[in-house]
């Protein structure tokens, strides 16, 4: 097994501001949910599927634009590896662990966001074909895309740490069974349709 990471690519703040020069029409996270939630439910996940669907379009002469969108191509190929390695080495884009706790939990929330919105995209009605374990953890996952941290709040910051490793932990997991749901469906479909 390789260790596939995100550790060769930029750091999540400086993906963060090429997703913003790129005119994202959402925050990093969210963005990145939206592409694990389109691979999990589209045959063969093409960039520009993911890209339309977040980005601005490029134009061909902003060097700049060209150099952040290799960025992206280099984060959704990074994703696509991950998901593809049976998920041992999944995990979210989310804000490195010195960022503020109030930072990271909102990035969850719209990590979570994105994640539902594009499994809603799939060609699979979700309510029908999705488990009921997997459709309440899609419930969970739009009770997380309202989750926030006050980080004046007086909590003990060793729980709220082990709070939110927990939560990024069952995010993980539910990722991880959803995919398993929807691949032999997307792969059915596919047999199907040749």
């Amino acid at each position: 097994m390789n260790d596939i990471n995100f550790e060769h690519l930029p750091s999540y703040d400086d993906l963060a501001d090429a997703a913003e020069e790129l005119g994202a029409n959402t925050a990093l996270a969210e963005a990145h949910g939206v592409l694990v939630g389109l691979a999990c439910g589209t045959a063969e996940l093409k960039f520009e599927r993911w890209y339309e669907e977040v980005f601005e379009p490029l134009e061909e002469d902003d060097n700049l634009a060209l150099r952040y969108a290799g960025e992206m191509q280099a984060l959704f190929d990074t994703t696509l590896a991950m998901l593809a390695d049976e998920g041992v080495s999944f995990s979210p884009m989310l804000p490195d662990i010195d960022a503020a706790m109030s930072q990271r939990a909102s990035a969850l929330g719209e990590w979570c966001r994105g994640f539902a919105y594009a499994v809603s995209l799939s060609a699979f009605d979700p309510a029908r074909t999705l488990s009921q374990e997997a459709q309440e953890l899609l419930g969970d996952f739009a009770a997380i895309a309202s989750v926030g941290h006050d980080d004046d709040g007086g909590e003990d910051e060793d729980e709220v740490e082990l709070a939110y490793s927990e939560l990024e932990e069952f995010l993980t997991v539910g990722v991880l069974l959803i995919r398993d749901e929807l691949v032999p469906l997307v792969a059915a479909t596919q047999q199907t349709l040749h």
